[in-house]
């Protein structure tokens, strides 16, 4: 039960990880200009 709780934090992370770095990466491509 500890390792799957510690597993799901670690694969939380990662996908919160991904998730910012995507949305950094939209902001950045909207403020530029066309």
């Amino acid at each position: 039960m500890l390792e799957n709780t510690g597993f799901l934090l670690r694969f939380s992370s990662i996908i919160a990880k991904g998730i910012e770095l995507t949305l950094t990466n939209q902001i950045r491509l909207k403020r530029r200009p066309s």
